[in-house]
């Protein structure tokens, strides 16, 4: 049996009070670290990078694949204006949270959430115009239905982006990183470096895929967020986060993602149906 607490669990353990709260954000990702200084500002920084590489415009209908509890469909939505923003997830009460929220900023009409998985999506071919899966994809069993499924539901000429997590092409897997990998409901599957993840999103159907490890900008800042609510139990959004040249430089922290999860690369994919 596994005793595994999800991010989105901890985020509501830690800080029920303020979920209904509208101008608390609920972010769940690493972040960028490339400028920020702030858990917040770093998350919202990955979030416009995968926003801008898909290319998210008003015209758009876009689908957000593990959406969380929906904060960065709302930044998406408030930024960049999409006519429509659809989010899957299989958590009821992260789908709860998300469209309630979306009901509470008057909204509900253009942001939807649905309890529903990314590998079998409820969708008639061709519904979306860019699909986005936010540091989510590792968990979906598997990554390859998911990346079928989006090619189907995409529109010809959409567009897809995943900022996702993965192994170094060097890093040998351990029994640890399986059974860590295991409670964090990471399937083995989808454990396999960046050359390999090109091969199976074109194997999807995609075309001009690319894909590009960002991993200096993003471990040396996450990984001071965790140290410092480790030892002091601090709220993330508290932190103010300092990124030496030296430690982006050898990318300070990765060993945190490596040792535990074996997944000590983090890239931006992108693919056009």
């Amino acid at each position: 049996m596994r005793d595994y607490k999800s991010p989105g669990q901890y985020i509501l353990d830690q800080y029920a009070p303020r979920i209904d709260d509208l101008s608390f954000p609920l972010w769940m990702n690493l972040g960028l670290w490339q400028e920020a200084e702030t858990y917040a500002d770093a998350c919202r920084a990955l979030a416009d990078l995968v926003a801008q590489r898909v290319g998210l415009g008003p015209e758009d209908e876009l689908l957000d694949a593990g959406c969380g509890f929906g904060h960065p469909a709302r930044h998406w939505l408030e930024t960049y204006r999409p006519k429509r923003i659809v989010g899957l997830n299989i958590d009821p009460e992260q789908v709860r949270i998300a469209n309630a929220r979306a009901a509470a900023l008057g909204v509900a009409d253009r942001m939807q959430f649905l309890l529903a998985s990314a590998t079998r999506m409820p969708f008639p071919d061709q519904s979306f115009d860019k699909v986005i899966a936010l540091e989510s994809a590792f968990y979906f069993d598997t990554r390859e239905d998911f990346l079928r499924e989006a090619f189907r539901v995409l529109r010809p000429g959409g567009r897809i982006v995943l900022a996702d997590m993965l192994p170094t092409a060097t890093w040998k897997t351990t029994e640890r990183n399986k059974s860590v990998r295991w409670y964090s409901m990471k399937p083995e599957e989808n454990v396999y470096p960046l050359a390999e993840y090109l091969e199976r999103i074109r194997a999807a159907g995609f075309v001009d895929v690319r894909g590009e490890s960002i991993r200096q900008h993003v471990f040396p800042g996450i990984s001071q967020v965790v140290d410092a609510i480790r030892l002091e139990n601090r709220y993330a959004g508290d932190l103010v986060v300092k990124v030496s040249p030296e430690e982006r430089a050898r990318c300070a922290g990765a060993d945190l993602w490596e040792n535990d999860l074996g997944l000590g690369d983090f890239a931006i994919f992108e693919g056009t149906r």
